[in-house]
């Protein structure tokens, strides 16, 4: 493992400062970076991505049951642009285009839409990257009101309710289903 020192560095600083339990992923696909995931609570926790320099980046909030039982593991890494559907347009800007995001069986949404019908299909995940069953999100959205994300078993992504003058899909995360593997 790359940066070994400064991995083990930083996963003890976490431990210290933060009393999390963390340990190591290796993301390939991130070149020279890795990764270390930190527990914070049960159900959740912070992926943070780390650079051959050390300098941390992209903190994501990931479900625990995700890692629960790994001590270090590898994972595969794959970025897809999201289609967005019903007039649904990335909000664009410093904010980037809409993102699905897949690390190993988790995938993580990310990226602000806007103008969209509702409620209606906002997006559809690639092909093996549906959940087991429909999940709801709560979705931050203009004028302090949170919206609701659905994610469906056919991999549609449903914006349900919120303002359609900008709604966040970052916060979004799943395990894909067993069959989808």
């Amino acid at each position: 493992m790359k940066n070994s020192r400064k991995l083990q560095s930083l996963r003890r600083a976490l431990v210290a400062v933060s009393g999390l339990t963390a340990f190591a992923v290796v993301v390939p696909q991130l070149s020279a970076q890795e990764a270390v995931f930190a527990c914070a609570q049960p159900g959740s926790g912070i992926l943070y991505v780390v650079d051959e320099a050390g300098a941390c980046k992209s903190p994501k909030h990931i479900p625990l049951e995700w890692a629960a039982t790994a001590s270090e593991a590898s994972i595969e890494m794959h970025t897809e642009p999201l289609e967005l559907l019903n007039g649904w347009q990335s909000y664009g800007e410093a904010f980037g285009q809409p993102t699905a995001t897949r690390y190993g069986d988790l995938v993580v949404l990310e990226g602000l839409i806007r103008h969209g019908e509702m409620p209606a299909v906002a997006a559809q995940l690639p092909e093996g990257w549906a959940p087991a069953k429909k999940l709801l999100f709560g979705a931050p959205t203009w004028g302090d009101q949170l919206g609701r994300v659905d994610v469906l078993r056919d991999g549609s992504v449903k914006v349900v309710s919120g303002n359609d003058d900008w709604l966040s899909l970052s916060g979004v995360y799943f395990t894909v289903a067993p069959d989808e593997k």
